[in-house]
């Protein structure tokens, strides 16, 4: 007799980087979806787009109520922590790197035309996964743009590459605002949107 609460940080059968799935098992998973949902005591999301899909596909008397509880951060992973000693100009990325840095490298090289002092000490640092169609243009920067890729490190660790950063990369998403960018805008360096 135990509540279900249903606590969605992401969309299930909508989420971004859902695998692709054949049309039978696309369905039963979105069935399973619904029954999921419609057999909890309430939905917890992050924002309302993130299960409105699904909740279409379910009778209103059927719908459980949805309380969203906006992303955020914690003020705790930032004390006491110092900022990484980085190379100037060091642009950071936290994170999964969904997309390819693509537009980054064209700004890039752009300025690096206008501006060919800088070759040479322009850093891109990627911290975390980087997405299997992200890796090759990663791996390809602009000459005179160095890139580190610095595999999943502790939260605190994360934070202090924020807070060593000359500029924060940041993509979004639709509507949603990730939680990495509230720490991004805690951090209070520039940001690249």
């Amino acid at each position: 007799r135990i509540p279900y609460v249903m606590d969605l940080r992401d969309s299930w059968t909508e989420y971004h980087s859902a695998p692709s799935r054949p049309g039978p098992l696309a369905g039963l998973e979105r069935r399973l979806e619904a029954r999921m949902i419609r057999g909890a005591a309430a939905i917890v999301a992050v924002d309302p787009c993130i299960v409105e899909h699904a909740l279409a596909r379910i009778p209103p008397a059927d719908r459980p109520p949805l309380h969203v509880i906006q992303n955020g951060y914690d003020e705790e992973d930032f004390r006491g922590v110092e900022a990484a000693e980085l190379p100037r100009f060091s642009i950071v990325h936290t994170g999964l790197l969904r997309r390819p840095p693509r537009p980054l490298w064209v700004a890039l090289s752009r300025t690096l035309r206008e501006r060919p002092e800088l070759s040479g000490h322009l850093h891109f640092w990627q911290i975390g996964v980087v997405d299997s169609c992200a890796m090759s243009d990663l791996e390809a920067p602009p000459p005179g743009v160095t890139v580190h890729h610095v595999p999943p490190v502790p939260q605190r660790e994360a934070i202090s590459y924020m807070l060593g950063a000359d500029l924060l990369l940041v993509e979004e998403y639709q509507s949603l605002m990730p939680s990495k960018t509230l720490q991004y805008l805690r951090a209070s360096r520039p940001i690249l949107a």
